[in-house]
């Protein structure tokens, strides 16, 4: 059980929590708090004690600590807890990417999901170890996607190859002396994660 108290914003500012490495403490912004679900709370929860656990600053080990916390524990987990990684405000292309890795390796795994298999391959990730038995709620759906009841739906491969590309357009970004984006506060927001967060929301809405 981990040790929670809850401080304002006058402490953590916009950030929904942050932990003490030495007893792994951690606060709670209240007056952001409310703002987030029950599943988004437990995801962030989660990922304080991951730092705390882990004994590490990596914001991405501390994201896929969380993600295998939380996953089965609410229906859709895995894509809930990219949608909580944007909900929070993350900007970080990178670490997007290492959690939709992190989600497609849990699901071929656990799941013995063959198309989680596969983006995995694609993504150069072929050494993968996997479970005999398949799983109830996959990633990588092998239904079909809905956009706010439009009846054009777009299937879970057409979304993952979507993904894939933005994936690699934004790691190609990385290695320019200028992305392409927009600046909120002072804050660079580049194209590639609002699109991320878009095909997040379409992956949810199966």
């Amino acid at each position: 059980m981990a040790l929670l108290r809850f401080v304002g914003a006058d402490v953590l500012g916009v950030c929904p929590a942050q932990v003490y490495m030495d007893n792994g403490l951690i606060e709670i912004n209240a007056d952001v708090w409310d703002k987030y679900s029950d599943f988004e709370k437990e995801f962030i929860i989660a990922h304080e004690r991951g730092h705390y656990e882990l004994q590490t600053d990596s914001e991405t080990e501390a994201d896929k600590f969380a993600l295998n916390a939380v996953y089965g524990k609410a229906p859709k987990s895995l894509k809930r807890s990219i949608l909580a990684l944007h909900k929070v405000g993350v900007i970080d292309n990178a670490r997007f990417r290492n959690l939709y890795i992190e989600a497609l390796k849990i699901d071929a795994y656990k799941n013995n999901n063959q198309r989680a298999i596969k983006e995995l391959k694609t993504l150069g990730i072929n050494k993968m170890r996997v479970k005999k038995n398949n799983g109830t709620s996959p990633f990588i759906s092998k239904g079909k996607n809905r956009v706010d009841g439009d009846q054009n739906a777009a299937s879970a491969a057409t979304l993952a190859q979507e993904m894939r590309d933005r994936f690699t357009a934004a790691m190609g970004a990385e290695a320019q002396t200028k992305k392409t984006g927009f600046t909120i506060k002072d804050h660079f927001i580049s194209y590639e994660v609002v699109l991320l967060a878009v095909l997040a929301v379409l992956m949810l809405k199966k």
